[in-house]
């Protein structure tokens, strides 16, 4: 299906459940047409696989520079996601699943392994933060300090420009004029937005900095009917942590797999 009116019924589709497609729904955003879709049918529901070039996305490209395409599978069918897999190219893949259905058909039929997993947290429905601590900063103006601490978590000044040319704001708390430890939240796709980029200098950490960043960042996002999301990899505990520490539970685990790489 490739067709305008095709691509806006698949969209429809994917933002009944925003936050489960986030993911595609964001790539879709960015790539658009780049993306070939794959889309079926059937008396139970719905599915969906999207094919990326690899080449077209910068994070998968110095991530997976081996593999041809990134896939993402969606849909409420077992049997049309079951139907779309069989057809997957036998090019080297990058599947991204949270569905437990598309892990057990990729490790069994695709020879795939599982190389990293990411966890997406956000506030519970209904949940409230807390205040915003005093003492942290903030500002939608970018200063060089700032970048520089937000680049430690491999942000480009390519990507801070256009995050912060959309609407990203940072938060930072300081010690004698100096930044020390520093946050930015900013649009993912529709109303949801991203906190990310946290980095503390070494000689301050351990002293709750990173969690009255987050704290006063989810206050700020709330406050605006912005809804929150936070990432980060599943061996990356102490982030997971601070996240739960803040109010945040996970709703996603996004699994990594490399198929097809024989």
């Amino acid at each position: 299906m490739g067709s305008h009116a095709s691509r806006d019924l698949i969209r429809s589709r994917l933002q009944h459940d925003v936050l489960r497609h986030i993911v595609t729904l964001k790539m879709l955003q960015l790539h658009g047409e780049a993306i070939e879709l794959r889309f079926a049918e059937d008396g139970d529901g719905w599915a969906l696989v999207s094919l990326l070039p690899v080449q077209v996305s910068d994070f998968d490209r110095r991530a997976y520079a081996e593999s041809r395409f990134v896939v993402l599978v969606d849909g409420t069918s077992a049997a049309s996601k079951l139907a779309l897999l069989e057809g997957l190219p036998t090019d080297r893949l990058v599947i991204k699943t949270y569905d437990d259905l598309v892990r057990r058909f990729a490790l069994a039929r695709l020879r795939a392994r599982r190389v990293q997993t990411f966890v997406s947290l956000t506030l519970p429905a209904g949940a409230r933060p807390e205040a915003a601590p005093p003492g942290v900063v903030e500002s939608g103006v970018l200063v060089p300090e700032v970048a520089r601490m937000l680049s430690n978590n491999g942000y480009t000044s390519e990507d801070l420009a256009s995050q912060f040319a959309a609407g990203a704001r940072w938060f930072a708390t300081q010690e004698g004029g100096r930044t020390v430890s520093a946050g930015f939240v900013f649009p993912n796709f529709d109303a949801v937005w991203e906190i990310g980029g946290l980095f503390t200098e070494p000689g301050w950490r351990r002293q709750g900095r990173a969690r009255s960043i987050v704290v006063a960042a989810l206050s700020h996002l709330v406050s605006r009917s912005r809804v929150p999301r936070y990432q980060a990899r599943s061996d990356n505990l102490e982030s997971i942590r601070l996240a739960q520490a803040a109010g945040l539970r996970e709703f996603l685990r996004l699994d990594h797999l490399l198929a097809n790489q024989d």
